[in-house]
């Protein structure tokens, strides 16, 4: 996910700081604008690969009947046959069982959660680094 923030965070800072028409975009304000817009993509590009992680990881022993949470807040359990016991067998078992939407569950949390810090983390590095690089 970090790679996704920092590229996006970049590529924003080049384009914007670099175009004439949208005037002036250095400074603390900005890097953390482009920084939250960074940690949002990069949330929503990553929410699918986590949430097959988290169900694999809240699923429970072998024929334990662990489940991870779902819509509504109800636990389902995941199911335990053979084939779909890696990454594909549970992806495949949540797009049977809640369809495309099912992969971005929760991905409004992760969004609020992540633009924000992200916003934060690369202000504060780009203006450490400007200080740093004035010394």
């Amino acid at each position: 996910m970090g790679a996704v923030q920092i590229a996006v965070f970049e590529l924003l800072k080049a384009y914007l700081v670099a175009s004439p028409s949208f005037g002036s975009f250095n400074g603390l304000p900005a890097e953390a604008a482009f920084g939250a817009i960074g940690g949002l993509i990069g949330a929503v590009i990553t929410t699918p690969a986590d949430v097959v992680t988290t169900r694999i990881m809240t699923r429970g022993g072998e024929g334990g009947g662990g489940g991870g949470a779902s819509k509504g807040g109800r636990a389902r359990a995941v199911a335990h046959s053979a084939d779909e016991e890696g990454p594909l067998g549970v992806a495949k078992a949540i797009l049977a069982e809640d369809g495309p939407a099912g992969f971005f569950v929760g991905v409004g949390s992760r969004g609020l959660y992540w633009a924000p810090a992200i916003g934060i983390f690369l202000s504060l590095y780009c203006s450490l680094r400007q200080a740093a690089l004035s010394l």
